[in-house]
């Protein structure tokens, strides 16, 4: 008998390992093919179909406020997120991590902000083409604005893991980004919807980077009921810049308003969606860490 339990227990230790390794794995898979159906998807259908560059049209033009003085602050908040801000921000998150003796945080923090920034511009200004069609308007996708402020909110996830508070600025600064590039007629609706693909893409890079540091804090449950009040948060904190735009746009009905409320929605939902396969993927990474 005592042979029998034995035998019996060591099956149990490498089967939960197992589990737990692919528990781990899923929201990584996730959150790649997330970021890959979206670029992909922008770039293709938003670009190279005529139905799609219609609908990305009609929402540009429902979105963009017509007023200028509107337009102008917009633009002033966009010129801040500047490569001299986003850098000094990266200097700072690694700068923290380093301190707390998170060396491979630091790093992933590193390729996160620094990866999709840097392949945003590559996609944007070498990879990617749109199709001339006598619009007199190159390429502007992914966009660069809405790449560097979800990536920011992502990078603090990393540098401080399991917090609601965090995943709710993430969740903020990636709405909101978004739609500002949109409001302000900046950009076209593909443009920030790629750019969440891509910090999908490089989430999914970076959290096994900085699960290989021991955070217990990132794997350790909360009680349902604050996790339910932590994550109704991070969902209001996706509707705030969404209802602001969204009311804007009904109030004055333009032509394609339809397309431009599908947008809003849309981006709010994706954004959310990362956030939380990247908080997922954080969380379980850390579990197999403790157990390894």
């Amino acid at each position: 008998a005592g042979h029998g339990w034995q035998a019996t227990r060591g099956r149990m230790a490498g089967v939960f390992p197992r589990r737990q390794a692919a528990t781990a794995l899923t929201p990584l898979l996730l959150l790649a093919l997330l970021g890959i159906v979206l670029v992909l998807g922008a770039h293709l259908l938003g670009q190279h179909t005529e139905a799609g560059r219609a609908m990305d049209l009609a929402a540009q033009q429902a979105l963009r406020d017509p007023r200028w003085p509107t337009r102008r602050v917009l633009l002033v908040i966009l010129g801040l997120v500047s490569p001299f801000a986003l850098a000094g921000s990266l200097a700072v998150l690694v700068a923290v991590a380093l301190r707390q003796g998170r060396s491979w945080t630091a790093a992933a923090i590193t390729v996160l902000m620094g990866g999709a920034n840097v392949s945003t511009q590559l996609l944007k200004r070498v990879v990617l083409e749109r199709p001339e069609l006598g619009e007199g308007v190159g390429n502007t996708l992914p966009s660069g604005h809405a790449t560097a402020l979800l990536s920011l909110g992502l990078a603090l996830m990393l540098l401080l893991p399991g917090r609601r508070r965090i995943m709710a600025l993430a969740t903020f600064l990636g709405t909101a980004g978004a739609l500002i590039t949109l409001w302000s007629g900046a950009h076209r609706p593909v443009d920030p919807i790629a750019a969440i693909g891509v910090c999908a893409l490089w989430a999914a890079v970076a959290v096994p980077i900085a699960a290989r540091d021991r955070c217990p804090r990132a794997g350790r449950p909360a009680p349902t009921l604050a996790a339910r009040l932590g994550w109704a948060g991070v969902i209001v904190a996706a509707l705030i810049p969404a209802a602001i735009v969204l009311a804007r746009v009904l109030a004055r009905r333009p032509p394609g308003t339809g397309y431009a409320v599908t947008v809003i929605l849309l981006v709010a939902t994706l954004v959310l969606v990362t956030v939380a396969l990247t908080a997922r993927a954080a969380r379980a990474g850390s579990v197999v860490g403790a157990a390894d």
